[in-house]
């Protein structure tokens, strides 16, 4: 098989590099889709505490 003037070994090294750039940039996107599921999932929890807390101490005290 012909070397193509030398450009097949570039372009299968170009190939090689972009697989590993889309592999980075998935695993950034799954960072950030991490990172925003955990932030809402503590504002979620504290407005839940808060909530429960304004019920309990709204309800009367058993003697």
């Amino acid at each position: 098989m012909e070397n193509c003037g030398g450009r097949l070994p570039a372009l299968k090294k170009s190939m090689r590099d972009e697989k590993g750039q889309t592999l980075v940039e998935y695993g950034l996107v799954l960072l950030l889709i991490a990172v925003v599921l955990i932030v809402a999932i503590g504002v979620v929890a504290q407005k839940t505490n808060n909530m429960y807390s304004t019920i309990g101490s709204s309800v009367p005290q058993s003697p």
